[in-house]
């Protein structure tokens, strides 16, 4: 199914196994937004804030139609479900939930063992 998430007082973070046909709407008005979404999801996304910033990273296949500090508009592999993000004061942060959970630190006890 879809997503329907809102918040009045507190940030909220949705990590989206997979999307579906149904659209996926993330409302909050005190706090930020964070949305990881499958490399491989077909969306239309939408962001936009009133105070706060906009990124969206590490998402290969997304053609940006429009960025700017306060609102963001692209399609992600061709686009799809309709994917909404909303806040008026926070920041919003969406990204590849494929890449979510890498960090180099882990690499660093295998570099030192093969000295």
């Amino acid at each position: 199914g879809g997503v329907d998430a809102r918040s009045t007082n507190g940030g909220v973070s949705i990590d989206v196994a997979a999307v579906g046909p149904e659209r996926i709407t993330v409302h909050t008005t005190n706090g930020g937004v964070t949305l990881a979404l499958p490399q491989n999801a077909k969306a239309d996304l939408s962001a936009s804030c009133t105070n706060g910033g906009i990124n969206v990273s590490a998402l290969d296949g997304l053609e940006v139609s429009e960025k700017s500090r306060r609102h963001f508009e692209g399609r992600l592999n061709g686009g799809g479900t309709q994917v909404e993000v909303e806040t008026t004061n926070g920041g919003i942060r969406v990204r590849s939930r494929d890449v979510a959970n890498t960090s180099t630190e882990t690499d660093t006890p295998e570099r030192l063992k093969s000295r």
